[in-house]
């Protein structure tokens, strides 16, 4: 499916919406393949269901705006592909993917921003657990996007990479579990202020690599966030 919007480096209005389960009484599901994608170029897209199935949704652009990308299941929310907000000129648009019930397993999040913008947002909370393999935000000459991640059970992630590439802040990173595991997080900032890094867990911790504060800071007197890891159980290194 291909949808156009008008570019704008404001922001995006028009909403392309997609509601399975509108009786809310739990039984319809939205479903793509994993060879399917949703093309809506300067557009928000919003998908929601008893349970919520997608392949690519790509909602970048070129001239404006990235649009937001948003996911709210009661049962599950499973990404086969790529979701991708990304602007070449202005802001990344917002992922957000909520389920009140089951599980939420995310491929590659994209909400980079290649100009002067900031990287998008990304926000995902699931009552169960919550696998991601991998989310970008970068900007080259803005801020690099927030990341807050929350699962009721275990929280798994591959990668994050909030950095900004230029002067600007890098993005916060937020990671609340009742276990939590990642294998990579960098929060840089090439000459700005790096992104705080807060871990939070019931259970246990499994530290992967970490990258945080300033390669090059413009200004030394600047205190620099670290790493705030709070858990009653085991940190692993």
């Amino acid at each position: 499916l291909v949808f156009l919007g008008e570019p704008s480096s404001t922001g995006v209005s028009q909403t392309v919406r997609f509601t399975a389960d509108a009786d809310q009484n739990g039984v319809g599901a939205f479903s793509m393949d994993r060879d399917q994608a949703i093309v809506a170029s300067d557009l928000n897209v919003s998908i929601s269901g008893a349970s919520v199935t997608v392949g690519d949704v790509l909602t970048g652009s070129v001239e404006g705006a990235g649009g937001d990308i948003t996911l709210r299941s009661s049962a599950g929310i499973l990404t086969l592909g790529l979701l991708d907000t990304s602007s070449e000129s202005a802001a990344g648009g917002r992922i957000t993917l909520e389920a009140t019930g089951g599980d939420i397993s995310a491929d590659t999040l994209l909400t980079l921003s290649a100009g002067t913008f900031d990287g998008g947002v990304v926000f995902i909370r699931g009552d169960g657990a919550v696998n991601v393999d991998t989310i970008l935000t970068n900007s080259v000459g803005g801020q690099g996007g927030a990341v807050n991640v929350s699962a009721e059970t275990a929280l798994n992630i591959s990668g994050i990479d909030t950095a900004a590439l230029g002067g600007g802040n890098s993005g916060a990173i937020t990671l609340d579990g009742g276990s939590v595991s990642f294998d990579s997080i960098n929060s840089q900032s090439q000459s700005g202020t790096g992104g705080a890094i807060a871990i939070n867990a019931v259970g246990d911790v499994t530290v992967g690599d970490l990258e945080f504060g300033s390669v090059s800071p413009s200004d030394s007197e600047i205190e620099q966030p670290g790493v705030t890891i709070n858990t009653p159980g085991n940190v692993d290194l």
